[in-house]
Formats: C-alpha cells, sequence, structure tokens
C-alpha cells in the first residue's frame, strides 16, 4: 500500500490511530507531516556504527523490487535517495 493511501485510509476507518501517527510525526520531527518547505529544514543527525556494506545495500534494494513488489523508480525517489545518500557516502568508493 502507497503510505499517502495508507494515511488516507488511516484518516477514514481508523482516525484515532491517524491522530496518533500525526502527533508522534510531529513530537519527533517538530514539523506537519506534509509540508514539503518544512521537511527541508529537518535536523540531521548522525547515526553511529551502522553497518552496511556496498553489496548488502545493493541486496536489498533488489529485494524491494523483486521480494515486496516496488517499481524499480522507487531507487529514484528523493526520499529513498536521502536514506542511501549518507550510507553511500560513508562507504569506500571500491563498494559504492
Amino acid at each position: 500500500m502507497h503510505a499517502g493511501n495508507e494515511m488516507s485510509h488511516l484518516k477514514t476507518h481508523h482516525p484515532d490511530v491517524h491522530a496518533r501517527t500525526l502527533d508522534e510525526w510531529n513530537e519527533i520531527l517538530g514539523k506537519p507531516l506534509h509540508s514539503a518547505a518544512k521537511r527541508a529544514k529537518m535536523v540531521k543527525h548522525s547515526l553511529d556504527k551502522v553497518n552496511m556494506s556496498g553489496p548488502a545495500l545493493e541486496l536489498h534494494c533488489l529485494r524491494l523490487i523483486t521480494e515486496h513488489g516496488l517499481s524499480f523508480r522507487v531507487l529514484d525517489y528523493s526520499a529513498f535517495q536521502d536514506i542511501i545518500s549518507p550510507m553511500l557516502d560513508a562507504m569506500p568508493k571500491r563498494e559504492r
């Protein structure tokens, strides 16, 4: 299910869960869920001791497509790139 569809489903069928989800988002980030301008200003944190190799990252990306049925386009989504870019930047060039 697409995240937007999931949020619509929650809003329609589970308003209490929808409200809690929005509250948690605001509590964690201090920003509304769908504000692009505010998402761009999110605080960046450093994650220490995250173990990820280039081959493992590639395998997990392929699993998104083959096991979970996502389109190859997901690899180009800006949000997905925001998630993997710090890992790629931290990897030795030979593993990227």
